[in-house]
């Protein structure tokens, strides 16, 4: 298995479409990063080819979502993600 990781951004309400026990899944329902407004959350795997394993199962207008280790880290810094830092 690769040590690429691979990011995708999904609705919140599809939490329970994801097969947390697939082994290249390197979330758990407890370590997920959820956006501020709690509408979303961002999911991590191990995949060299940078496509989803096919027990997430990710609506085809969501599939532009997936995401760079890179874009991941840019991601969690926009204010949707980031609370402003104390004054």
């Amino acid at each position: 298995m690769s040590n690429h990781k691979t990011y995708i951004v999904i609705d919140t309400d599809q939490k329970d479409n994801i097969n947390w026990g697939a082994e290249n899944i390197i979330e758990g329902k407890d370590t997920l990063r959820y956006s501020l407004d709690g509408t979303e959350f961002i999911i991590k795997w191990n995949d060299k080819f940078n496509t989803p394993p096919s027990v997430l199962i990710i609506p085809s207008e969501d599939k532009g979502n997936i995401l760079t280790h890179q874009q991941a880290k840019d991601l969690m810094q926009t204010p949707e993600w980031n609370p402003e830092p104390p004054v």
